[in-house]
């Protein structure tokens, strides 16, 4: 109890007995492995791209793990790769005879315990117990998360039953470790549950010692407004544990390669350049460009050589469109509009000159700080980032798509009133 304390793992009793009430019936449905990163696997194949010191990083952290638990954190905005690179790392792990485990967090289906579910639940972690005492524990564990663990124990304070779920998921990782070594890898850990991002935590507190790798794929834009994953990397970074790595966009190069690996073939370097520029690094959306031109037929093979036709108009891909109309959907109107505004005047924005363009349009200017508060929503979604004091700019678009997708939201009326008041 005193280290649960200290940390504030445990919440208010009050509190408590409500979520082991509302969360009661969803667990009594069993666990299986709810949200697995297997599937993912099928879209992704050959070798990973423009990643090298993040592997080396990564074999690093396979070795040191085996002598205690080690964490990496990967920090990048949406598409740069991260997924691609926790496959990547379970690949590794299998081959140097890790226990892998790799679940995903989801943006939109929530539920109490949902990631930790996940991971005692999967068929890795079930299935890799080789002792009774292992597989005991695991059972344990499965049987507490599913509403049926011992009914001895139904006495016991909100408070008490949370913590021994605790115990029970260190435990069990403790004896899988002590058989194997762990590998447990989870993507979009800003969507994780607070309960789950709760028992994690314990877990580091207590199985320190244990040849378990753990790593965490965020979106870093996206982790500041979450308390509990904060908490979690700084009580990991604390205690000596954690290895940040940043994923950048990829240069030419890097795309070129990249490009060629999806084509299975080679690609003319001006159209590599060209598609490069338009996808500015970020590999899911060079993935997507590929498709789309391939099914408008403006990209085909010249001597086998992959050649963007000459004439070939800049594309927006279903799936990148898809994307930034969930992210943008769930911005209040009024950001959106504002954020449409905004898009006229550049890729690159001030707050007074988004401030005196709403003047002259006649709908109040605002001070500068009710419209930095208005954009808040769209920094936190991804869509904008907010240049450091002192910057010529205040705000960028973090893709030139999306500041074309939000100006094509405009009605033509709209945008020709903006134009006028420009000018």
């Amino acid at each position: 109890m005193p280290i649960v304390a200290e940390f504030g793992l445990i919440r208010s009793n009050q509190t408590l007995d409500s979520h082991m009430n509302d969360s009661g019936s969803l667990l009594n449905s069993g666990v299986s492995p709810l949200s697995s990163l297997g599937l993912y696997a099928g879209r992704v194949t050959g070798s990973v791209v423009g990643r090298p010191s993040e592997l080396a990083a990564i074999e690093q952290g396979l070795s040191s793990s085996q002598r205690g638990m080690t964490c990496i954190a990967m920090e990048g905005e949406p598409g740069i790769g991260k997924t691609r690179l926790l496959l990547a790392v379970g690949e590794l792990a299998r081959g140097e005879g890790f226990i892998p485990i790799a679940v995903t967090a989801d943006e939109e289906i929530r539920g109490p315990f949902l990631v930790a579910r996940s991971i005692f639940g999967s068929p890795e972690a079930l299935g890799a117990a080789d002792s009774s005492e292992a597989r005991q524990a695991m059972q344990h564990v499965v049987d507490a998360l599913s509403g049926k663990d011992d009914p001895g124990l139904e006495s016991l304070a909100p408070d008490q039953k949370l913590l021994r779920v605790f115990d029970l998921a260190s435990l069990a990782l403790r004896q899988l470790a002590a058989e194997r070594p762990v590998a447990l890898m989870i993507d979009d850990l800003q969507w994780a549950d607070e309960d789950s991002l709760r028992l994690l935590r314990y877990v580091v507190r207590v199985a320190a010692t244990s040849p378990i790798l753990l790593v965490l794929a965020m979106r870093a834009d996206e982790i500041a407004f979450v308390n509990e994953a904060v908490t979690l990397l700084a009580d990991i970074d604390r205690v000596g544990l954690l290895r940040r790595l940043k994923l950048g966009r990829f240069s030419q190069l890097e795309s070129t390669e990249f490009l060629q690996q999806i084509l299975a073939g080679q690609i003319n370097l001006s159209s590599a350049a060209t598609m490069h520029a338009q996808a500015e690094g970020v590999p899911f959306v060079l993935a997507e460009q590929v498709n789309a031109y391939r099914e408008a037929g403006l990209i085909q093979q010249i001597d086998v050589v992959w050649t963007l036709s000459r004439n070939a108009e800049r594309l927006l891909p279903a799936a990148v469109r898809t994307l930034i109309q969930r992210r943008s959907a769930r911005l209040p109107d009024e950001a959106k509009a504002c954020m449409a505004e905004a898009a006229i005047l550049g890729r690159n924005f001030s707050l007074r000159d988004l401030q005196e363009l709403k003047a002259r349009l006649g709908g109040g200017s605002g001070d500068a700080d009710s419209l930095a508060e208005l954009l808040s929503p769209a920094v936190a979604a991804g869509l904008l980032i907010q240049h450091p004091h002192g910057s010529s700019a205040d705000y960028r678009f973090s893709h030139e798509q999306i500041r074309e997708f939000v100006t094509g939201s405009l009605l033509a009326p709209r945008r020709k009133a903006i134009h006028a008041a420009l000018v």
